[in-house]
């Protein structure tokens, strides 16, 4: 997972103005997932997110509230699907690689 930068977003096809968390890797072992490689996470749980630590940050909440699933809004180029995530079968949130793009400060 990244946040998004311009370079991804031009690599990846993604709209113009979009803001979110991109897929970048995918364990080939996990297509169960419903995610690929180029999808935009744009909310989890119905907050806006736009760093990878924001989504880690609410895997955690669910997983300390016992709740088994997340809600993941997901923009491909071909529009926007709300999607839910099994938190059980999830990796632990260490194993996500968070690499810089907006910064701490948000989307700009």
């Amino acid at each position: 997972m990244a946040s998004l930068t311009q370079k991804l977003r031009k690599g990846f096809g993604l709209r113009w103005g979009s803001i979110g968390i991109v897929v970048t890797l995918v364990d080939p072992d996990r297509t169960d997932i419903g995610l690929r490689r180029g999808d935009l996470i744009v909310q989890v749980n119905q907050k806006d997110v736009w760093l990878p630590d924001q989504l880690i940050a609410e895997y955690k909440a669910a997983k300390k509230a016992g709740r088994k699933e997340l809600l993941l809004l997901v923009e491909r180029v071909n529009g926007c699907r709300f999607r839910s995530a099994d938190g059980r079968r999830c990796r632990a949130p260490g194993r996500f690689s968070a690499s810089a793009g907006l910064g701490n400060n948000g989307p700009q």
